[in-house]
């Protein structure tokens, strides 16, 4: 279950092997690698042996499910390839996953039998135009940890790179706006609740804690360094200056 914070000219979800059979009537075009049925039933085939063989043991079951920049397997190379071209197209090729705020998108990586259905691969898009928050829920059919747990992005792990340590620092002041952007408007939906399940009183006890955590958070150690941090970018780039990241992940980082 995927929920998008903001609208956004890009920074969508991609499925690179969807076919277009979405009952709603919105419509988008399949991908060419979507269309090599020979090729997607034998990766879905693989993905789902390799299950089988690894159920009863500590080893990963889904490594066929992964597409790194390593692969070597022709299909699953122009799988990866297309990802990344529908990553560039923008909203034109991310359909139907794309931002609007507000919106829920949910889907389903199995079939009834159980089986994994690897027309379900997916790919985040990052968004060239601005900073892209979304929440993301996942329905497991097991205990982890996961393996893809390593790739999620932590404000609070420093870098070695230095322009990567920089982009973290600038990134780290971006979540904290949005923490006190949409913690305003959930404190808002909070009060409703109370005042229509428990009355007035309640709402007016919530609003008083609710207070306390705000002033919490605006007095936050880290809120105060990650603003330094980003007078610091500006005082040794200037104000508006463009700044790029090109950052390499493992190879054990699924798309």
């Amino acid at each position: 279950i995927s929920i998008f914070f903001d609208d956004a000219e890009d920074g969508g979800t991609v499925f690179p092997l969807l076919l277009p059979l979405d009952p709603s009537g919105r419509t988008f075009k399949a991908m060419p690698v979507a269309l090599e049925a020979d090729e997607v039933a034998e990766w879905h085939d693989l993905i789902n042996r390799s299950r089988e063989q690894h159920a009863h043991t500590d080893q990963d079951g889904y490594a066929y499910r992964r597409v790194d920049a390593a692969e070597t397997h022709p299909f699953r190379q122009r799988v990866l390839e297309t990802a990344m071209e529908m990553c560039r197209g923008g909203r034109r090729l991310q359909q139907p996953v794309v931002p609007e705020k507000g919106t829920m998108y949910f889907w389903k990586n199995y079939f009834p039998n159980g089986e994994d259905d690897v027309r379900s691969l997916h790919a985040g898009c990052g968004s060239r135009t601005g900073f892209k928050f979304i929440g993301t829920f996942f329905l497991r059919d097991w205990p982890g940890p996961f393996q893809e747990h390593n790739s999620f992005w932590d404000p609070l792990e420093e870098r070695p790179d230095p322009l990567d340590e920089q982009r973290r620092q600038v990134e780290g002041v971006a979540l904290q706006g949005f923490r006190l952007q949409y913690i305003s408007l959930l404190y808002q939906r909070q009060r409703e609740a109370v005042q229509q399940l428990q009355g007035s009183a309640a709402a007016v006890k919530l609003g008083a804690a609710q207070q306390m955590h705000a002033w919490s958070l605006l007095n936050d150690d880290q809120g105060r360094q990650s603003e330094e941090k980003l007078q610091s970018f500006i005082a040794a780039h200037g104000f508006g200056a463009v700044q790029t990241w090109n950052v390499q992940g493992a190879s054990d980082h699924m798309f």
